[in-house]
């Protein structure tokens, strides 16, 4: 890529990658006490420090009480601000106003948030953005600083610190300059000891929306900007640790003969450098540091404190650059500047108390090493601390190791994202999400795709999750379809400083925690020497961890692991049967879950068990990316419910429509409802935008003739008045409470995806970029509701798996067998229970209610090891007690014995259910009569015949006319009507009431998932489904009519032809417009294998986007759709129907009408061979939508019961782990609510449903009781 260094700002200079920010380093908090020291990563709720020893030496400036104002450019903020703490523009008539840090000002009123794949934000010119469009805020704070106590005379060092800033900011504090920084996921930290005092103090902070740094930072992701993280100042003694570099070398014996089946821990040593800073070499030569090392559970004590002598010398000192410059512009001498070293290395072994416990996501066995500083070696200045894993991690004999074990990711992608506050997260939503996911039995979580807050860190090495830490780097848009690798920065040596800086400043800060397992480069960079030198940089300073890049092809030499994305588990197997390549492989992104997805995901663990050198892999992501959202609807005098309005607005906008949706408000933070609305933020940001176009253009900063001058009263200069008014006008607008907004007669929250908040761009011919409803890729909800694909994800990473036996054990009993598919643990803590099932019912077997019972003396199952395990019963107790029952299961559940900080007591870890298989000859009655009996339906004897058979009895009264074949029964109480024009069922009439309300059609189509819209140039699913015209299917031709009479049964057998309807020229480019929109395009698949070498399965080589015809969908490529599959979707639509035999459906369906009873079966058969167009792209299967029936009911049926796989939503290639049972629901339960509208509501392997009437409104009161059971009844002989 070609960068032009021309430009003279520094957020426009690639190589300019900040000003007196010091090095990175680990967090830290200056301790008063060893118990804050220990106690303080601990959850905050659990920390309970006594009163007075909080750690006083660390001050928030968080909160709602910052002041701000937000300018189109930096060329239009007013000259002065930040150095003025009595600024005369600080008033609400020039925009200022309050807002909260940390957060984002898009999400509080200021400015629109954008959602965007990879497509940048800005115009493609690195390093240059948007000279007059790039949206700048201003931040003011005022606060008081009172110094804590430090111990003896050296003085103190105050560190300003800014935990995360998007994209690039200046600051000044009392009006001097500290300093500048890009990277908006790490920490930069600045030495203001010089600049803060006692008492009141001013910090400004200028943060731009754009500049170089926005060209690494193009991550999937909602852009938005500002202070997202916390500003703190940090006090320290003028002696005092700088950084703490922690080590834990381990070494393994052999496994062989090993009683857990894992190596035996040979050595285990603690290495730790302790970097100090203080003000003289002599103040450094007579400091001490004694190392603690405690418990992090129960506080205790551990090891024996060790004292460590400090070698001074300049060589270790970490600031000199900034102190340098700090007193050349200051003139006067600062206490800083000389450094010094301490090393602990002990053997772990030996001195740990009872040896080193290892740590590991599935037994966090966590340590905190406390280093206690003195100035003379008498009185303790400072207390540091970090936590302590004893783990390591390698790659040896084509597998991933932890601790000498093989260990499997069962992984998740996870973006930092809150609905409610975007970027900004609190503790409570890191816990949140730590408990959900280790609930779900994930054990690692990919840092998707930047350093997250160091919070989760300290979280997930308490709660126990394995890391994948990533740099802040990804440069998709530079090369969207993966072929022009040359492109990216990762190829230009004018960027190369910036990339190692962010991989190395990354390392420094989170190079202690034990849950980082592996290290990555970032993401979607393409591949280059800038990659080659990150990974030589990191396996130089940690062989402890390997290093995982995907880019290039997933296989060059920066990445210790192949780390492919979306491979078909047929690809997985060929790279492993090559034997070109011994690397273990872990999938960085497969299974994706965007909407009614995450299909096939047992198939991939099948996989990935049955095959060396397979480590699992991370889901792709762990929840829908949105934004809470409200719109507001002006009634207009017309009453209506809030949910109607709501989704009244949403519809219509969603058309486009002109007169939309009045009002919309981002809620977050401290935003009153109705305060602020989006669609005016919008329109005021374009508004900011054409002001700035219409400027003269800027000279660079420091020419004053080209700036803005500032002018009394708060305006700027060379404005006319109608830019004064108008700028006027969209501060009122962005800034001022909306009081028409408490008016509204109808509120409804909604979740918000790319579009629903239109945002300007600098580029007209590029307006308003967004990737629509991509961003909702998780298998939680925005608000961390789980989707059904979650309840399938935790039953197929369940640490145990059961089998039943092939045949009994000595005794007679029934045995099962167990596996244990934890990497580190034994079975000793978990709890076997189980019971019977028949039908749905638990069997009594001893326990009565629910059957569950303890299963006794399960001996412990050594990790990876299998055990048979015997049922206290036997297959003729299990027989005598289900009776007449068909199908019995045998459950299983495994509940943790001890209750550990993710869980609740009891919780869950397996769920199994068996299906036992019953002799043969065993006695099997009516499944439909059993459920009706015990349903209590009357009719259940009626229809004790389901199933077919002549019958005996009267048979079926016939009534014909032209239209219609009426079969009257059970005395004319029911009434079955099938149209002569059709050929279908028109109506079923029970004692009056219609059951139907249209016809019984055959249906060869449903809402398309999001998957289904996976593809480009036509070739998606659902854009080869529209074009083949499924979703319009018709008769075509006359319908073949016949009955017969045997017995009182009476045969009516239809068959006739379907095609799709003809479209008008209006209709086809209708149907090329539903035919595209946000999905998954192939390309996402296409750059896992950047050689292309001679593999099974690799001459396929398309996109991994092979998923939705076939159920829930097989996971799917990550880039949007190119958005060109109209025209080919559009071009099938006119062939369609156009006379050929393409497209044709061929239908006949077989009617059984019982006189007696009423019953009504039917047998369907159709031939959709010809249904889609022939031949297929690359890579997609013959596959239809839906092959069924349909038909509208009596919307007085809202109630059901259904003997099926549930109790959540189902498919055929996602039920694994919904179990068979008898489940009770209301219709509207059934609902799945997407976040985009699409196929939900599935239920698998149903066999029996019965719906009943509740109260209606339409029905007469005497109806209700009387004849609800008789229409259940009819609705269970008619399934």
């Amino acid at each position: 890529v070609l960068v032009q260094m021309d430009s003279p700002h520094p957020y426009e200079s690639p190589h300019h990658l900040h000003e007196n920010k010091r090095r990175s380093h680990v967090p830290l908090r200056s301790h008063l006490t060893l118990e804050s020291a220990v106690r303080g990563f601990l959850p905050t709720s659990q920390q309970e420090l006594p009163a007075g020893e909080e750690n006083k030496r660390i001050q928030s400036l968080a909160g709602n009480d910052w002041q701000f104002c937000l300018y189109p450019s930096p060329d239009w903020v007013p000259e002065g601000w930040e150095t003025n703490p009595k600024f005369d523009h600080y008033d609400a008539e020039e925009g200022w106003g309050a807002i909260s840090v940390p957060g984002n000002w898009e999400l509080q009123g200021r400015g629109v948030p954008i959602y965007a794949n990879f497509t940048y934000p800005i115009p493609l010119d690195p390093p240059r953005v948007p000279a007059n469009a790039n949206p700048t805020g201003c931040y003011v704070k005022h606060f008081s600083y009172t110094p804590p106590p430090v111990p003896g005379k050296m003085g103190k060092r105050v560190f300003l610190q800014f935990e995360g800033v998007d994209s690039f900011f200046q600051c000044w504090l009392n009006g001097s300059y500290v300093g500048m920084s890009k990277d908006s996921r790490l920490t930069a930290e600045f030495d203001v000891s010089h600049l803060i005092k006692g008492g009141k103090n001013f910090l400004a902070v200028q943060v731009l929306r754009w500049s170089d740094a926005t060209y690494l930072e193009d991550q999937d992701m909602w852009r938005t900007s500002g202070i997202h993280r916390d500003v703190l100042l940090c006090t320290k003694p003028a002696l005092h640790v700088a950084d703490i570099a922690v080590t834990t070398p381990l070494s393994f014996g052999s496994d062989e003969g090993a009683a857990d089946g894992g190596p035996p821990l040979t050595s285990a040593r603690l290495e730790s450098l302790i970097y100090l800073e203080g003000p003289s070499d002599e103040a450094l030569a007579k400091a001490t540091v004694t190392a603690h090392l405690v418990r992090q559970a129960d506080g205790q004590a551990v090891m024996d404190p060790i004292k460590l002598s400090v070698t001074a010398g300049k060589w270790y000192a970490r600031d000199m650059a900034d102190m340098a410059a700090a007193e050349a512009s200051h003139g006067k001498k600062f206490p800083g500047g000389h450094g010094g070293v301490a090393k602990l290395s002990v053997d772990a072994l030996a001195a740990v108390h009872g040896g080193p416990q290892l740590w590991s996501a599935e037994a966090p066995n966590l340590y905190v090493l406390v280093l206690e500083v003195t100035d003379d070696g008498v009185e303790v200045v400072e207390r540091e601390s970090c936590q302590v894993g004893f783990r390591h991690t390698a790659v040896k004999d084509g597998k991933l190791l932890h601790n000498g074990r093989p260990l499997m990711i069962q992984g998740v992608c996870r973006h930092e994202w809150d609905p409610r506050t975007g970027k900004a997260l609190s503790e409570e939503s890191m816990l949140r999400d730590i408990k959900l996911l280790k609930q779900s039995n994930f054990n690692a979580v990919r840092c998707s795709h930047y350093p997250n807050h160091n919070r989760w860190y300290e979280l997930c090495n308490i709660m126990g999750l394995h890391l994948v830490d990533e740099a802040n780097m990804e440069t998709h848009g530079f090369d969207p379809v993966f072929k022009d690798n040359h492109m990216h920065p990762a190829n230009s040596s004018q960027w190369l400083p910036a990339m190692l800086d962010r991989c190395s400043r990354m390392y420094e800060r989170d190079k202690n925690h034990p849950c980082i397992t592996l290290w990555s480069l970032g993401n979607e960079c393409g591949y280059g020497p800038a990659h080659d030198a990150m990974a030589a940089m990191l396996r130089a300073k940690d062989p402890s961890r390997p290093v995982q890049y995907e880019g290039g092809g997933s296989r060059t030499s920066a990445t210790d692991v192949v780390c492919p994305m979306y491979p078909r588990t047929k690809q997985i197997a060929a790279l492993l049967t090559t034997g070109k390549d011994h690397r273990p492989i872990v999938l960085c992104e497969y299974a994706h879950s965007m909407g009614n997805s995450t299909g096939n995901f047992r198939d991939y663990w099948q996989q990935f068990e049955s095959t060396p050198g397979c480590a699992g892999g991370f889901i792709w992501d762990w929840a829908d990316q949105c934004l809470e959202a409200v719109w507001q609807e002006e009634l207009q005098g017309k009453e209506e419910t809030a949910e109607e309005a709501g989704g009244s607005a949403r519809k219509r906008q969603r058309r486009g429509s002109k007169s939309g949706v009045t009002k919309t408000e981002i809620k977050a933070g401290a935003i009153e409802p109705g305060r602020r609305t989006a669609v005016v933020v919008a329109a005021a940001e374009k508004q900011l935008a054409e002001q700035a176009a219409a400027k003269p253009a800027a000279t660079p900063k420091g020419k004053a003739a080209a700036k803005p001058a500032a002018k009394k009263g708060g305006g700027r200069g060379k404005r006319s008045a109608a830019a004064a008014k108008a700028e006027e006008e969209q501060a009122a607008e962005v800034q001022a409470p909306k009081p028409e907004a408490d008016k509204a007669k109808a509120l409804r929250t909604f979740w918000a995806y790319g579009g629903d908040v239109v945002a300007p761009h600098p580029d007209p011919a590029n307006n308003a970029p967004h990737d629509g409803q991509f961003c909702c890729n998780g298998v939680v909800a925005p608000d961390r509701t789980p989707h059904p694909a979650l309840h399938e994800v935790k039953a197929v990473l369940a640490p145990l798996e059961a089998s039943l036996a092939e045949g009994p054990a000595a005794d007679g009993t029934l045995q099962i067998r167990l596996h244990n598919k934890y990497d580190m643990l034994d079975t000793q803590h978990l709890q076997l229970n189980w019971r019977a099932m028949a039908e749905g019912q638990p069997l009594d077997l001893g326990a009565p209610g629910d059957g569950w019972q303890a299963l006794e003396n399960v001996p412990t199952i050594a990790p990876h090891a299998s055990l048979l395990v015997p049922l206290p019963c036997t297959m003729e107790k299990v027989q005598a007690a289900a009776g007449q029952a068909s199908q019995v299961f045998i459950e299983l559940q495994a509940t943790l014995k001890d209750t550990p900080l993710w869980a609740e007591p009891g919780h869950v870890v397996a769920a199994m259910q068996l299906p036992l298989q019953l002799p043969s000859g065993a006695p099997q009655g009516s499944l439909v009569q059993r459920l009706l009996q015990r349903q209590g339906v009357a009719e259940a004897g009626v229809l004790a015949a389901a199933g077919g058979g002549e019958g005996e009895g009267q048979a079926p009264k016939i009534e014909e006319t032209p239209e219609l074949l009426t079969l009257h029964c059970r005395g004319g109480e029911v009434a079955v009507r099938i149209s002569r024009a059709s050929g279908c069922v028109a109506g079923i009439m029970l004692k009056g009431s219609q059951l139907l309300e249209g016809e019984l059609q055959p249906c060869l189509f449903r809402a398309c998932t999001d998957n289904d819209r996976g593809g480009s140039k036509g070739s998606s699913y659902a854009a080869r489904w529209l074009a083949a015209g499924l979703d319009r299917m018709e008769r075509a031709g006359p319908c073949k009519l016949e009955t017969d009479t045997k017995g009182g049964v009476t045969t009516v057998r239809s068959s006739w032809t379907m095609k799709p309807r003809q479209l008008s020229k209006e209709e086809v480019e209708a149907h090329a417009s539903k035919a595209s929109g946000a999905g998954v395009g192939e390309s996402g698949g296409s750059h896992w294998f950047a050689e292309v070498e001679t593999l099974e399965e690799e001459a396929e080589q398309v996109s991994a986007a092979e998923g939705g015809g076939r159920g829930a969908g097989a996971p799917s490529g990550t880039e949007p759709a190119l958005q060109s599959s109209g025209k080919e979707a559009a071009e099938g639509a006119e062939q369609a129907g156009s006379g050929s035999s393409e497209g044709e459906v061929k239908v006949e369906v077989v009617y059984t009408v019982h006189g007696a009873s009423g019953l009504v079966e039917s047998a369907w058969s159709v031939d959709a061979q010809r249904a889609l167009p022939a031949p297929l792209p690359a890579g997609l299967t013959h596959s239809l939508p839906r092959v069924g029936i349909s038909a509208p009911l009596n919307g007085a049926l809202s109630d059901l019961s259904y003997y099926g796989r549930g109790p959540h939503e189902n498919y055929v290639d996602r039920k694994y782990g919904a179990h068979m049972g008898l489940f009770n629901a209301s219709v509207p339960e059934l609902r799945c609510p997407y976040v985009f509208p699409q196929e939900h509501g599935g239920r698998e392997d149903v066999q029996w449903l019965l719906l009943r009437a509740s109260a209606h409104p339409s029905m007469p009161s005497a109806a209700k009781e009387g004849k609800s059971k008789e229409m259940a009844a009819a609705a269970a002989a008619a399934a």
